[in-house]
């Protein structure tokens, strides 16, 4: 509906109607991912980084969604090479701290 002048009638009422329309209504989706991250995010574990509890999130849920048992889960090719050259990359930063020497201090 339009006014003779062409421009839209009850305009902030269209707009008022359509993004309470766009709002959710509950809550429950918000309060379901913070109850999960809780849930990954203990007391022992509260030093993890943002990437990695949003990796883990994303992990359970495709878990959950998919019913999928972990036995049952083929791990691709391209994330095992991933995740070996990390590991790789994290051992040899290892063996570089430890075969560092420390100045003796006694000499």
């Amino acid at each position: 509906m339009k006014n003779p002048d062409g421009t839209p009638k009850f305009f902030e009422l269209s707009n008022f109607v359509l993004n309470l329309c766009a709002s959710p209504h509950s809550s429950a989706g918000a309060v379901r991912q913070f109850s999960q991250l809780t849930n990954i995010k203990t007391k022992l574990r509260n030093r993890l980084e943002v990437k990695t509890l949003d990796s883990l999130m994303h992990v359970k849920q495709m878990v959950t969604r998919s019913a999928a048992s972990v036995d049952r889960w083929q791990i691709l090719p391209i994330l095992l090479n991933n995740f070996s050259r990390w590991y790789c990359k994290a051992d040899e930063k290892d063996e570089q701290i430890e075969n560092e020497s420390e100045p003796d201090l006694f000499d």
